[in-house]
Formats: structure tokens, sequence, C-alpha cells
């Protein structure tokens, strides 16, 4: 079963690229679960949610000017935007969807 998922290709279901205006909604993002190591959320350049063929779960990579990327994982595509838009301030509506990434969201 390793094999078969390693053989498997990611594929983009959405992205967005903020504009410099887009303010966050001032949550703050915790690494490795230690609030301590928390860090205000700045406007990431890029945000990219992928997955794999038929495999419900989805990724998101943040990419911060200043930042190493960050990346987390959602049971659904829905899930993975309705994050976004809780931390990020991010509607729907603003995301570029692949086809594939349509068909998820209405899971």
């Amino acid at each position: 079963m390793l094999d078969e998922f390693r053989s498997l290709q990611p594929c983009l279901l959405s992205s967005i690229q903020p504009s410099s205006k887009h303010q966050p909604t001032g949550k703050v993002l915790i690494h490795q679960g230690n609030p301590e190591d928390s860090l205000p959320r700045p406007v990431p350049s890029i945000i990219i949610i992928f997955g794999y063929p038929n495999v419900p779960i989805c990724f998101i990579s943040y990419e911060y000017a200043n930042h190493p990327p960050y990346e987390t994982m959602y049971h659904s595509l829905k899930e993975a935007l309705e994050f976004v838009k809780a931390y990020l301030n991010i509607q729907i509506s603003e995301w570029n969807f692949t086809e594939t990434g349509n068909d998820r969201i209405q899971t």
C-alpha cells in the first residue's frame, strides 16, 4: 500500500495570491502545538490547496515572504477553505479553483 500511495501524483485543487492590502483576522499561527511559538498571521504571498486522486484529505501550503512555508492537512476541501476564511479572512469566492477542486467542495 505504501508503494501505491507513493505513486500518487498531487493535484492542485485551489490557489490564491492575496493582495498586499488583504487584512488577516489577527488570530495567531501556533507551530507544533506550542503557544509560546505562535506568530501573528501575516498575509501569505500565495496559498495552495492540493490533494491526491481518490483521497479525501487536502493539504494547505502557505508561502510567506519572510517565513518558511507552513503546511497543514484537512479532511476535506470545504474544511480547508473554512479554516482559511476564519484565520485569514479570505472568502470562498476569492479562490481560483481547478475543476477537481470545484467537484470536491460540494462534499
